[in-house]
């Protein structure tokens, strides 16, 4: 009877160990896994919480971010030069946020998403308007944009709405003015 008792708790620890190894806490932020019941595990790093996202209430949505900036100059600019800041140039290598318009921040309504060296990444995201910001984890390569500006960092630079059915594949333009954190720029006129 004391080997079955012991076998038995042998086995509920083995049980617990794997699950520890291959439970949501193992899934890095920003993952998705998909899961037998055919729900989603989504950690949000904004939230900082794992838990389940019903696949069947989202829609899988493809990002490419993209980014120009102002001319912040004195003197008027030559035309090529307003030319080349127009350009969209992928915002590669950064982290951005997401979050379902009014709504309260939570797992489902507001994520970090990490793009890659085009500026890309896919997302499942609920039905609805989304605003895209910025966080401060921003490629240090790129120009025009100053990650320690909490006015840069905190606004909101557009919207997009997810729809049922849809293709969702969403093009996000940020477009950088001049930095407002730079005590020169509010010296000009």
């Amino acid at each position: 009877m004391k080997r079955v008792v012991a076998l038995i708790l042998v086995v509920v620890c083995i049980s617990c160990a794997n699950e520890r190894k291959t439970g949501p806490e193992s899934i890095s932020a920003n993952s998705l896994a998909t899961q037998p019941n055919n729900t989603v595990i989504l950690k949000d790093s904004v939230v900082g919480d794992t838990l389940p996202v019903d696949s069947a209430q989202t829609q899988l949505c493809s990002i490419t971010a993209v980014y120009n900036t102002s001319y912040c100059g004195g003197a008027a600019p030559p035309q090529e030069l307003l030319k080349t800041l127009a350009k969209h140039i992928p915002l590669r290598n950064t982290a951005i946020h997401l979050h379902l318009k009014g709504t309260i921040r939570g797992p489902e309504t507001s994520h970090v998403l990490e793009l890659d060296k085009s500026g890309k990444s896919s997302v499942r995201l609920k039905e609805g308007l989304w605003e895209y910001g910025l966080t401060s984890a921003i490629d240090k390569s790129i120009s025009g944009i100053n990650p320690e500006c909490e006015i840069t960092v905190q606004k909101k630079y557009g919207t997009f709405t997810v729809k049922k059915g849809d293709k969702n594949k969403f093009y996000l333009l940020y477009h950088f003015d001049c930095d407002p954190c730079d005590p020169d720029m509010k010296k000009r006129p």
